[in-house]
């Protein structure tokens, strides 16, 4: 596996070492690692456990938990017919999944895995 690095800062990594088009300083070997250990952060290749892809991760899966409050939560309260017309039990669930997704990014390596959705969430 091949790394093009420009300015101190991997732009490409790739299996051919080929790198068309690019304008590098050098292409550094890199044995340790696969191309799919790296991930894209910005205009750079970080490997995944660095800080940067981690923070990357972190606000995708914050995205996705914010999603899941507008689809599932923030829809539901959001209807007020609609809430009075179910039933109490389907309100605890709401209500026990809109406490899951606040307390989803407290624990140990949440932005490892995105939240479940309501209906998992429901089935667990």
């Amino acid at each position: 596996m091949y790394k093009a690095i420009k300015e101190n800062k991997i732009i490409a990594v790739n299996d051919s070492g080929k790198f068309p088009c690019l304008i590098f300083d050098e292409i550094m070997e890199d044995s340790e690692h696969e191309v799919t250990d790296y991930v894209m952060v910005g205009s750079e290749f970080v490997l995944s456990d660095d800080e940067k892809a981690i923070e990357l991760k972190k606000e995708q899966v914050r995205e996705v938990r914010e999603q899941y409050f507008a689809d599932y939560v923030d829809w539901y309260q959001s209807k007020p017919l609609l809430w009075e017309e179910i039933t109490e039990e389907e309100k605890a669930d709401v209500a026990g999944y809109r406490q899951y997704l606040k307390d989803y990014t407290s624990g140990e390596s949440w932005w490892e895995q995105n939240p479940m959705d309501f209906e998992t969430w429901k089935g667990e």
